[in-house]
């Protein structure tokens, strides 16, 4: 249920750390996020339009990571998105500094929406 995976932060292609890629979960009826930043878990809210996305309230765990992380890159994309566009079943997660994180759904959930939530 609208779950997009990171597949590029800044430009750089992210990677699975461990067995679990960088994602996030929109559940449209609650205006909530959640998601993994590849350390911890994370959580707030969000607000959507045609064209716009903002989150707020956006908190993680505190576990120690270790290794390779993307969690800097995935929390500094989700207080700079302003915006958002869907491309070829991708969401590119917008800033003023143009696109700021891409991010795909699973196969079997692909489908041409509108907003990220919806299905």
């Amino acid at each position: 249920m609208g779950q997009w995976r990171f597949v590029s932060v800044a430009g750089t292609a992210v990677r699975a750390v461990g067995r679990k890629q960088p994602y996030l979960k929109f559940e449209e009826s609650k205006n909530s996020v959640t998601g993994y930043t590849g350390c911890n878990r994370l959580s707030g809210r969000y607000t959507a339009d045609e064209s716009a996305l903002m989150f707020q309230q956006v908190v993680s765990t505190r576990m120690a990571c270790i290794g390779d992380s993307y969690e800097q890159q995935v929390l500094e994309v989700l207080n700079s998105a302003t915006g958002y566009k869907i491309v070829d079943h991708e969401l590119h997660l917008l800033g003023s500094d143009g696109t700021l994180a891409i991010l795909t759904r699973p196969h079997q959930e692909q489908t041409t929406q509108k907003k990220p939530a919806e299905e």
